[in-house]
Parts: structure tokens; C-alpha cells; sequence
């Protein structure tokens, strides 16, 4: 206010910080949602001190343990544990640290983009908003799951772990997405902004296009762009799944080590027996492939052959011809020589299984030593995993074989069955089954995927399917004797009815 006795006029300035905080602004204050949000970030930034078991490491033995408040539960797992013995409240901690890190980097990635983009062609117009808005209006019109699935075949098993693995696949598409929808809030913003009278002055006063953009239009009308990363309202009775866990179940065909992201074991079907009959006469039929084609029909979740070095059933054709036809996953069972690496580096099948092999043995007998092979062994596992494909060991159910697995690198471990399988009495049943759940939790704590294979039959699986953290079953014989009476298709849609 300026003085009436002629002295300098006084101008007051509103203080830019209040002195004090008044009561009521802390009581509208949101307390509550931002007491809670506070735990999630604690809980996710120091998860590794507070969590208070491995949150990967399970007991089969304390699986389905109830919470501490119930009857039977223990303050050792104060919320229970899971199918696999997992401690359930260290997973919520460490889970809570996946979500920070989703919606962290999606936003990061995708709202920086989006605002960027929504900003030029708002602030440009002409062609440059035209583009850009063609482009949003693509993104709107492509489902988000489809891309994902897209984006499973393409680069889903060679998306580099250093990266984020799976989590970072799901970054990357939420942040494909999300964009669009921020470029669309602040692009309807700059169109009306940019015509008001400060924004003139800016322009006037000589302020440069990245200065009017980032401070004189941004900050104070960015209200529409926080309002994007608010969960979208939806009708009541009509609640659908949060989009990331959609797209963790999409990408839940890459393996797991943790045996969780398939609510069932998968179905390998070994079709060796069929290229037996073929072999026996030395002729074209029956043809693998076609029986490959037929036990897909039938359900499986992947094809099992075996190239022997003295190529009894499956040969060289065989391998090359299925790779480009099967759909599903590909396993070659292989011996660690020379040749027979070399055709596997040349094929690329999904997975490769290293088995003992002896001429003389009318099929596989026992499992891979792998503590007595251990170079040999290395030096096969990191050829092929270096040429993208995963290796799985074919191993008794031994705790030291187990563990030296583990310590090659290998990625997933098929128990052999056979002892089980072929057990007498009553006893030596139980006793050998009892061996299979116990490798079975040494195999899951070690962090390698689980496979069982070799004599399972259709009167006996069904046990051994009730064993929890199974990834895979690879059975033959007995799927390929069916189907001589019942037919292919059929022997593969009971097997795994009973896998299931």
C-alpha cells in the first residue's frame, strides 16, 4: 500500500511459506491412505531386513500351515504358509517391493513420455499433432493383452534377466500403453492453455517454447495427468483383475524356479516309441511329427524326444522337422557329447534335458552323476545356455546330486521316477515316494525348476502329482501303449486329466 505523507510506498508480499500449519488443513489432510502407503514403501525398501523368513524358501512339510490365530498354527509363520511351505507374510513384504517397482518405473517410463509427447503436439499442432494422435489412437484400439501375448512369443524367453526378468517384461508393456493416456490428457490441456493471456506474456517477454511448456503450462495443470494413474472406476458386480496380474498369468510361460506360475505340472509327452515302431522297419510311418501334432490335439503342454547317439528311434530328420512344427515346448533329452551338442546348438529346442546314455540299455537307467561328471557336465550346461536354451538334468533323487546341480547352473532338474515306479510292496513304495518329496522340497529350495519323469504310468501318477511345486512330468511308454488301442489324442487327454 502506498504512503499518503510521500514516502517510499511499502509493497507486501505474501510470505512464500506459511508460519505455521493451520489444524485444520492437517485435518483434511488424507492421514489414513497416507499412513498406509507409508508401511507398503517401508515394508518394500527394507524387505530384506523385516521379512522374516525366505520368502523362495519352502518346508512341504509345513505346507497349508494355518495362521498364528488359528488352531494349529505356529508364530513361526504368523500369517501360515502356502502350497509349497512358503512363508506367506515375508512373500506379502517382498511383494510389496514388486508393486513399488511396477508402478514406479511404468510411471517413470510412461508418464514422461506421454507428457512429453502431449505437450509437443498440443503446444505444435498441425501435422505434428496429427501423428501423434494417429499413433494414440492405434495403442487405444490394440487390446493390451494381445501385445503381451505377442510379446511372449517374440522375446518373452530371451528377455534378459539383468533387465528384470519378468517384471521387467510387465514394465515394459504397461509403460507401452500407458503413455497414450497421459499424451491425450495433457495434449485436450496445452490446446486450451496456450490460448490465455499469460501465456501470451510469456511468449512476449522473449521466454523460450521448453520454458513455457515445463513452467508456465505443466506444473499448474497437471491435475488431468495424476488423475490418469488413478485405478479407473468400475461398476459394482463387475470388478476385473488389476492389469498386472493379468499380465504376470500371460507371461507365467517362462519358468519359474519357484514351481508357482503354473497352477498345475504341464504335460511333456515323449513320442520316442512311436519313431521305435517307425525304426523297426526301417521305414516313414509312423511319423513323429504327425504324432507330435496329435499329442497337442490331445493337450500337452510339451513334445519329449530323445537322440541317442546310436539313433534307435529318433533321428537327425526328426529333431529339425519338429523344431519348425511343434507349438508347444520343445524338449530334447541329449547325452553331453560332442556330436550331439552340436545338432542341439543347430536346432535351438527350447529346453535340453542331459540323461546318461549306455548302447547296451534297452532305455535310460538310473540318473546323471552329476558330482562324478561335473566338468564335463559344466561345460555342456553353459554352451547351451548361452545359446538361449534351458537346461534341465536328468538325476536320482539325492539331496548331493541335487545340490551339485544347483551349483552348475543348470535350470531345472527332471527327478528320475523309475525306483518309485518299479517299487514291489507296499513299503517299498511309501519308502520311495517319501524319497520324492523329499527331493522334491531340496529341489524347490535350491531354486531350480522341478520335472519328474520315467516309468510313471496311468495307475501311478496320480500320487506323485500330488506333490507340490511339480513344473513338468515328461512320460512316454505308457502314454504311446494306450493310444495302440485308444488312439493318440485320447492317451493324452487321460494322462492329463490325471496329471492335472
Amino acid at each position: 500500500m502506498a504512503a499518503t505523507n510521500g514516502a517510499t510506498p511499502t509493497i507486501l508480499r505474501p510470505s512464500r511459506f506459511p508460519s505455521r500449519i493451520s489444524w485444520g488443513a492437517v485435518k483434511r489432510a488424507p492421514l489414513i491412505p497416507i499412513f498406509l502407503l507409508s508401511i507398503v514403501v517401508f515394508a518394500g525398501v527394507f524387505a530384506d531386513l523385516i521379512a522374516p523368513d525366505n520368502p523362495r524358501r519352502g518346508d512341504l512339510r509345513a505346507r497349508m500351515s494355518p495362521p498364528a490365530w488359528q488352531s494349529g498354527g505356529s508364530t513361526d509363520h504368523m500369517l501360515g504358509t502356502d502350497h509349497l511351505g512358503r512363508d506367506i507374510l515375508s512373500r506379502v513384504i517382498h511383494g510389496a517391493r514388486i508393486s513399488l517397482i511396477v508402478a514406479g518405473v511404468t510411471l517413470g517410463l510412461g508418464g514422461t513420455t506421454g507428457v512429453v509427447l502431449g505437450l509437443v503436439a498440443g503446444w505444435y499442432g498441425k501435422w505434428i499433432d496429427e501423428i501423434i494422435m494417429r499413433v494414440v489412437d492405434i495403442a487405444l484400439a490394440i487390446p493390451l493383452v494381445l501385445v503381451a501375448l505377442v510379446m511372449v512369443v517374440s522375446v518373452g524367453r530371451a528377455f534378459p534377466d539383468a533387465l528384470g526378468g519378468q517384471t521387467g517384461l510387465i514394465v515394459l508393456v504397461l509403460a507401452s500403453f500407458f503413455w497414450v493416456r497421459f499424451a491425450r490428457i495433457i495434449r485436450g490441456e496445452v490446446l486450451q492453455i496456450k490460448t490465455m493471456d499469460y501465456v501470451a506474456l510469456a511468449r512476449v517477454s522473449g521466454a523460450s517454447t521448453i520454458r513455457i511448456l515445463f513452467v508456465h503450462i505443466l506444473p499448474g495443470h497437471s491435475a488431468g495427468a495424476a488423475a490418469e494413474t488413478e485405478p479407473q472406476r468400475q461398476p459394482v458386480g463387475h470388478r476385473q483383475p488389476p492389469v498386472e496380474s493379468t499380465l504376470s498369468a500371460v507371461f507365467s510361460t517362462r519358468p519359474d524356479p519357484t514351481g508357482t506360475r503354473l497352477a498345475m505340472p504341464g504335460l511333456g509327452v515323449n513320442i520316442d516309441h512311436v519313431a521305435t515302431i517307425r525304426q523297426a522297419r526301417r521305414t516313414i510311418e509312423p511319423d513323429p511329427v504327425w504324432a507330435a501334432a496329435l499329442a497337442e490335439l490331445g493337450g500337452a503342454d510339451g513334445i519329449t524326444i530323445h537322440l541317442r547317439e546310436d539313433r534307435r528311434h529318433i533321428i537327425d530328420r526328426d529333431v529339425r522337422v519338429l523344431k519348425e512344427t511343434v507349438q508347444v515346448k520343445l524338449s530334447l533329452e541329449m547325452a553331453a557329447e560332442e556330436e550331439i551338442i552340436g545338432i542341439a546348438l543347430e536346432t535351438l529346442p527350447d529346453q535340453c534335458t542331459l540323461v546318461p546314455e549306455k548302447r547296451e540299455e534297452i532305455t535310460t537307467e538310473g540318473g546323471l552323476d552329476v558330482l562324478g561328471q561335473r566338468d564335463r557336465i559344466a561345460t555342456a550346461c553353459g554352451r547351451l545356455q548361452q545359446a538361449g536354451m534351458e537346461v534341465s538334468l536328468f538325476i536320482d533323487p539325492i539331496a548331493a546330486q541335487i545340490e551339485a546341480a544347483a551349483a552348475l547352473g543348470a535350470d531345472a532338474v527332471e527327478l528320475h521316477t523309475g525306483a518309485f515306479a518299479d517299487a514291489v510292496t507296499a513299503e517299498e513304495t511309501d519308502g520311495e515316494f517319501e524319497a520324492l518329496v523329499a527331493a522334491a522340497e531340496a529341489t524347490l529350495g535350491a531354486g531350480l525348476v522341478l520335472h519328474m519323469g520315467h516309468g510313471l504310468t496311468y495307475r501311478n501318477v496320480a500320487r506323485v502329482a500330488a506333490i507340490p511345486g511339480i513344473c513338468e512330468f515328461n512320460i512316454g511308454h505308457s502314454i504311446v501303449a494306450r493310444a495302440v488301442l485308444v488312439g493318440l489324442e485320447r492317451a493324452v487327454r487321460e494322462m492329463k486329466t490325471l496329471v492335472e
